[in-house]
Order: C-alpha cells, then sequence, then structure tokens
C-alpha cells in the first residue's frame, strides 16, 4: 500500500493508516493527494484564524498563511501519518491564542490530543506545548496578580483532560 512504510508502527497510532486506506479505496491515488490537500488547507486555515484573530490586515494574514506553506510543504510531499501532527499542531495553536481570552476553549484540546495520539507519534509535542502554555499562563497570572481561581482550575482540568484523553486508544 502506498502508505504504509518498512518501519514498525507504533501499536497506538493506528488511526492514521486507517484513514490514509479509506481515502485510497474511495479514490485510489487522487482520494490521498485529496486527503493531503484537505490536510494542508486545514492548517492553513487555522494559521489564517490565528492571525486574522490577532488583528492582523488579511495581506499580513496571507502573507504568514503563505509561509506557513512553505515551512508545511516539505513535511507534506508524501501522504504519512506526520500530516496529522502538522493539522493538530497548527490547531493546537489555534486553541491555545483563544484560550487566552476564553479559558473554557481549552476543552478542545482533550478531544484534539486523542485523535491526534491515534495517528502519529508527534502526540507529544502537543503535550508539552499544552502544558508549557499552562505553566507559563499561570506565571503570566500570578505575577500580574490578575484574579485567575477559576481561570486555573479550568485551564489545569482541561490541560490534565487532554494528557488523560492521549491514552484512548
Amino acid at each position: 500500500a502506498p502508505w504504509a512504510g518498512d518501519a514498525p508502527r507504533s501499536q497506538k497510532a493506528v488511526k492514521a493508516p486507517r484513514i490514509m486506506a479509506a481515502a485510497y479505496r474511495m479514490a485510489g491515488a487522487a482520494g490521498l493527494v485529496l486527503l493531503k490537500l484537505t490536510v494542508i488547507a486545514l492548517s492553513l486555515a487555522c494559521v489564517w484564524r490565528i492571525a486574522m484573530g490577532d488583528g492582523a490586515r488579511v495581506r499580513s494574514a496571507a502573507i504568514l498563511a503563505g509561509l506557513a506553506l512553505v515551512g508545511i510543504l516539505p513535511r507534506a510531499q508524501q501522504v504519512r501519518p506526520q500530516i496529522f501532527s502538522v493539522l493538530c499542531f497548527s490547531a493546537l495553536v489555534l486553541v491555545l491564542r483563544r484560550a487566552e481570552k476564553r479559558p473554557a476553549v481549552l476543552w478542545f484540546a482533550p478531544p484534539l490530543l486523542a485523535f491526534w495520539a491515534n495517528t502519529h507519534g508527534g502526540w507529544l509535542v502537543g503535550c508539552g506545548t499544552l502544558v508549557l502554555w499552562c505553566a507559563a499562563r499561570t506565571w503570566t497570572m500570578r505575577t500580574e496578580g490578575s484574579g485567575y481561581g477559576g481561570t486555573l482550575a479550568t485551564m489545569w482540568g482541561a490541560c490534565a483532560a487532554a494528557l488523560a484523553a492521549t491514552l484512548v486508544n
């Protein structure tokens, strides 16, 4: 099969080959190309949303998305499970940026990390990023002296749930 490599696969990341196999069964090689283009487009949509949410002008957001595309393409030349890590990392950064204003958005992290852990081993980067982000936000709130009781509970609760979600197979 064109999506299977010679390297042994972890028992954990089994969903990516199934997704790729389904795309191949539906449309052959064109299905794999469509899957890859969809993942790239969704990743760029996350970058676009982050830029626009931060007040960027359309031209600046387009330049940023173009630069993101340059960074994504080397990782997405072949249809391999790492394309899902590109998408999941982009989605996680979008969630984290939104959570700065609305901490409840962090509850999107558990299903995202569950999906990520079942598609590619890069989920460890996602877990590390999430924990570091929560630690940095906690530090920032503490040093600024802002009221953060409920926010901390939501933030660390969602973080713990996301870490636990990676155990779901």
